[in-house]
């Protein structure tokens, strides 16, 4: 049932590294505590950013697994004015900030 499959996993085509930073990262995303949600999620975007700039990871995977974990905040109380399109906005520049120091593994 996909209402309660969870989040989002990277293909099983990543090996184990590269999918133990994606699944770190979104992690840290998910898990972000009201005042630091926006900061988490830029600083994902740089992190797989640098991935996708070294050729380690495509950006439409990085941006959706992103997108998806931080839109997990959306709704959740006053202290957030998470809307999708600030994420979106946050995780496509902090993905392109971060092509620009490629990073290979």
């Amino acid at each position: 049932d996909p209402a309660t499959a969870g989040p989002p996993r990277p293909p099983t085509d990543l090996d184990a590294y590269r999918r133990s930073i994606v699944d770190r990262e979104t992690a840290n995303v998910r898990s972000a505590r009201p005042g630091t949600r926006h900061q988490a999620l830029l600083s994902a975007a740089l992190c797989l950013g640098n991935l996708v700039g070294g050729g380690e990871l495509d950006e439409r995977l990085a941006y959706q697994l992103l997108v998806d974990a931080g839109t997990a905040h959306i709704g959740q109380g006053r202290r957030c004015d998470c809307t999708p399109d600030k994420v979106g906005k946050t995780v496509q520049w902090g993905i392109d900030q971060g092509r620009l120091r490629p990073r290979t593994l």
